[in-house]
């Protein structure tokens, strides 16, 4: 006899309520996480535990106990902060999904625009600056308008035109 199938979905932030809607309605069970408590898919999941998207060794445990009554299925982050805890839980219990190589690679930007050159991908060009100067420097030399993107934040913070 099969066991139920059980999913962990890591935030309850407004963006993820869908996500889990949408797991419940695939007859799944929901594991949802947050590090705060009052967000609102909190109440929408099966189960809710309070847990930081990245804090990895949490999340192994969550994953070794609901494997042990579930089919567990895997984990889901709609945002970058929780990729390397998706690609750990994947290699970890062999499922399909990112690998914790690649999604370091990606969430590397300036790495992973490297890359792509190496490869032959079409790249915009860019200039990593480290202060206000040779940014203006930067933005006079390709010409305006420009995209100024911190290379090491996530969600298009700091984004600027």
């Amino acid at each position: 006899m099969s066991r139920p199938k059980a999913i962990i979905i890591i935030g309850t932030s407004k963006l993820q309520v869908p996500v889990i809607h949408w797991a419940k309605e695939l007859g799944f069970y929901v594991v949802a996480t947050d590090k705060n408590d009052n967000m609102p898919g909190t109440d929408l999941a099966d189960r809710f535990v309070n847990i930081d998207g990245t804090d990895i060794p949490a999340f192994l445990d969550l994953a070794n106990d609901v494997a042990k009554e579930f089919e567990f299925l895997g984990a889901y982050a709609g945002s970058d902060f929780g990729l390397p805890t998706v690609a750990t839980l994947s290699e970890t219990f062999d499922l399909p999904g990112p690998g914790l190589a690649e999604v370091k690679l990606a969430l590397d930007k300036g790495a992973a625009k490297q890359k792509w050159m190496e490869v032959g991908l079409p790249t915009p060009d860019f200039e990593v600056t480290r202060n206000l100067s040779n940014a203006t420097l930067a933005a006079d030399h390709f010409g305006f308008p420009v995209i100024v993107k911190p290379i090491d934040s996530s969600g298009s913070c700091g984004v600027l035109t």
